[in-house]
This record gives C-alpha cells, structure tokens and sequence, in this order.
C-alpha cells in the first residue's frame, strides 16, 4: 500500500510543475479565441473545407489511408481521387466518424489541443532555459496573441497543427542542445517527420535536428540505428511527397499541387507590391506591432553576441534562420496573400525571441534590471492577446461573401440532407457555391459546384445530366427551369432537387 501511495505521488508530483503553464496558456486562449467558436467561415473557407472533404471522402467512400480524395469533381475528375498533405489526421477523425457518426469540428479541436499542447511545452521548456519562468510565459502569450496563430488554432487548415508538432519538437530537445549535451528522442522523430509529411517545407526542421546532431557526434555518438531512423524519417517525408505528386498526376488531378514561386522570377514592381502588401500587413496584423521591434532588437543583440553563444545555439540559430530564408525566397509571392505561410516562420521566430531574451540577461545582473524585462515582456505579452482578441473578432464576425457565401447554410444543409440517405454514388451539382468542395461537404456527396473555384459558367439542366449528375443544390442562387424534376427539400435559402431522366 505504502509503495503504491508513492507512485501515485510521484505521479502527481510530475504532473503538478504543467499545472500552472497549462493554466496559463489555457486562459490566454480562451481570452483570445473570444468568439471564433463557429465555422468553417471566414477567411480561406476554400481550404478550410478542402480539409473536411478529405475527412468526408474517407468516411463515405474508402478507408485506404494512401487513397486519399476530395468531393469535387472538377478538379479531381477521376472519383475525388486527389492527394495533398499526409492525411493521418483526416483518416483517424473519418474512421471515429463511422463508428460516432460526423463530427465536422473534430479537425477544429484537434489542432486547438496540439497547439495548447504544444505551447504549454513551449512554456514551460523556455521557463527553465531562461529560469525565469514569468519571462517564459510572458514570450508564450506574446505568440498566442499573433492573430494568425490564433485564427488557426481553431481552423480546419492543418497549418496550427504542423506550428504545433514543430515546437513541440524544438521544445523536446532545446534542453539537452543548451546543455551542450543533445539528446536523440525517439518522440521528437516522430513529431518532426509527422510535421513534414502534412507539409513539406516543415521537413527543414527535421533536416536541422539531424545536423546538429551530426555536428555532435564526437561528444555524443549516434549509433547506426539512430541515424538510420533520422534518414529513415527523411526519405518518409520525400517519399510522400513524391507518392502526392504521382497520384494527383495519375488520377488527373493538379488542384493541391504547391509549387515555387521565387523572388527572383518576378519582375521588380511585382516584387515591390508583394513587400509592401507583407509589410504593411505583417506589422500590424501577424504580431503585434512592438514584438518586431523587441525581435529586431533581440537579433541584433545575438549578432553582437555570436561568439558568446554556446555551439549548439548558433547551430540552431542559423538554421532555422538559413531555412525560413529559404523559405521566404523560394514561395515569395505567395506571402502576398497566404497568411498562414508564416506559421511556417513562426518557429524560427519564437527561438530567436527565447535566445535573444537569453543573450541579454548576462547585462541584467541587478534585480531592478531583471524585474524591468520582465515588466517589458509583460506588457506586450498583455498588447499581443488584446490585439488577437481584435483580429479574431474581426475574422469572425464579419458577414459571409465572396468565397464563403454558402458558410451559414452548411450545418442546416447537413441536418436536412443526412436522414434522406442520397445514395452513395449520387452525383451532386451545386449553383451558388464559390468553394470547390463547401457545400459538398454538407451534403457528402460527390459533385461539380458552380461557379466553384476555380469560377466556370453555369451548366445548363440538360448538360448536367449528360455529366451524370443525379441531384441539384441550389443555394441563394436563381434556380433554372425544372418541370419534371422532384423537389426533395429546402427553406428559403436552398432547394435540393432529384434530377429525372
């Protein structure tokens, strides 16, 4: 009895010091998120139910994992088939939902725990590097207050997910690379390979962990089996993306295909408008304002510093810079419009931030100094989730349009629609819809959206029956001549129709 007393309080006692990050890190979430409770909405709808078509084609319409699909048929011709990012994630939610039946915020819930996970590492990891634990958390809640971050912590895009697996990666092995003594954890191989399976420029973290461990290997030998398993996650990750390339090739499909678009293949004013379209909206709208300044001045103190910075800190400083550089210039004018594309940077910045903050406390010996930076971090940890409390009302609240138009539809579509049981080969046009996969979703069926995304002319009745198609969605859109057709169900918003030969 007296020993099983002691375990259990050994248990307690190793959970008791994630008591109070986990508390911190929750409440600041909750103060941010605010109101974004509901979606899929907003901004990047299309991606967003992008991802819950892959969930939807899983359930209904296969389990193989490396047979991954889409609803539109548009852009995946050939039955959905279409591959984008690893879809572990998608077909574990698919195979509980048919078992407990759909649950289209699950991917909104999954990415909100990894990233409260995640930053809770995060916290209390920077905490004992600095041993100034208020500093630790302070720095934590500067990144909760990043309104992209937040935006996406709660969204169906896979972005905050992979931000997640990534730092708790860096958070795992920060230690040990402080220490001058790396460690190789099994659990950082995983999170780091899983991370660049979903998305590929991710893989760079992975690529950086096996060379400072390589650069170590001297003080701190590998072994075959370690440094197989580190090659090992490399090739998993290309290998992957390679299989993505092929299938979409294969079944005809290219609409989740991501390539590079550098810098130096654009002319100069184009370059010019994306820096300022990245400037005037990054400062304001990424972090808040006053945490560039504090970055820009902790980097200039690390290069001041370099040279006091123990070996591994360099290591990791300088890839992860040398690799979002990389990054920058190699997707460039994406960064004029895609704004989770920082997530990707966001690492990098955190590190800087942590090392900086850590460079500078050698010229803070007095206690006034001390408790000055901490006021400091203090108070822009406090701006930064104000800001981000504001710009998720501002994403979340706003009327739907443009893409989005068909957001506040979905869950009374979805309920209307689900106890009719459409066949699972029916074939579903929707009018009204400017998202290649939204109201699809809703329906989970497979079909052709018009004007969809990429926008294509109206078909006529007749040329939507020679496509095969079997029902009509329309969605506050004018509904064309159909005597003869069955009306199924509808409101004042939309109609669904059986199409008749």
């Amino acid at each position: 009895m007296e020993g099983c007393a002691l375990d259990r309080a050994g248990r307690w006692g190793r959970l008791v010091p994630w008591c109070l990050p986990a508390t911190v890190v929750g409440l600041a979430l909750f103060v941010v998120l605010g109101q974004g409770w509901v979606g899929p909405a907003g901004i990047h709808f299309i991606r967003q139910t992008d991802s819950m078509a892959f969930v939807v084609h899983f359930r209904e319409f296969g389990a193989n994992l490396f047979a991954p699909g889409v609803l539109d048929l548009r852009n995946a011709p050939d039955h959905g088939a279409a591959a984008g990012e690893f879809p572990l994630h998608y077909w574990i939610i698919a195979c509980l939902e048919r078992t407990a039946g759909p649950m289209p915020m699950a991917i909104r819930w999954l990415s909100l725990g990894a990233v409260f996970l995640a930053l809770v590492h995060f916290a209390r990891t920077v905490g004992q590097l600095l041993e100034a634990r208020f500093t630790g958390y302070a720095i934590t809640l500067t990144l909760v207050g990043s309104p992209v971050l937040a935006y996406y912590t709660f969204n169906h895009l896979p972005d905050a997910l992979v931000f997640a697996l990534v730092l708790s990666g860096w958070s795992l092995v920060m230690p040990g690379l402080v220490s001058d003594r790396p460690r190789f954890r099994w659990a950082a191989l995983v999170l780091f390979t899983l991370a660049g399976a979903i998305k590929a420029p991710a893989a760079m973290h992975l690529i950086a962990w096996t060379v400072i461990l390589t650069l170590n290997r001297p003080r701190e030998p590998l072994g075959v089996g370690k440094a197989s398993a580190l090659l090992l996650g490399i090739a998993l990750v290309g290998a992957w993306h390679l299989y993505a390339r092929w299938y979409n090739s294969h079944h005809g499909t290219h609409y989740f295909l991501t390539w590079a678009e550098p810098v130096w293949a654009m002319t100069p004013d184009e370059q010019r408008n994306t820096w300022l379209l990245i400037t005037d909206y990054w400062w304001t709208k990424y972090l808040h304002p006053s945490a560039w300044h504090l970055a820009g001045v902790l980097c200039l103190l690390l290069l001041l510093r370099w040279r006091h910075l123990a070996q591994n800190e360099r290591a990791v400083l300088a890839l992860l810079w040398a690799s979002a550089t990389a990054f920058v210039l190699l997707f460039f004018r994406k960064f004029a419009d895609h704004d989770y594309y920082f997530l990707t940077l966001l690492p990098a910045i955190a590190w800087t931030l942590v090392f900086g903050t850590k460079a500078m406390f050698p010229w803070l010996r007095k206690p006034w100094a001390r408790t000055g930076s901490a006021m400091v971090w203090g108070g822009l940890a406090i701006a930064s989730l104000l800001l981000g409390r504001l710009e998720i009302h501002r994403r979340t609240t706003g009327a739907a349009r443009d893409h989005a138009r068909v957001a506040p539809y979905l869950s009374g579509i979805h309920g209307s629609i689900a106890h009719m049981g459409l066949p699972t080969d029916a074939r579903v046009v929707v009018l009204g819809d400017s998202s290649a996969n939204g109201a699809l979703t809703a329906v989970a069926r497979m079909g052709w959206a018009f004007p969809g995304y990429p926008a294509a002319p109206e078909p006529s009745v007749r040329r939507m029956l020679d496509m095969g198609a079997t029902h009509l969605l329309v969605i506050d859109h004018p509904t064309p001549e159909l005597t003869g057709h069955r009306h199924l169900t509808g409101t004042d918003h939309w109609d669904l129709w059986e199409l008749t030969r």
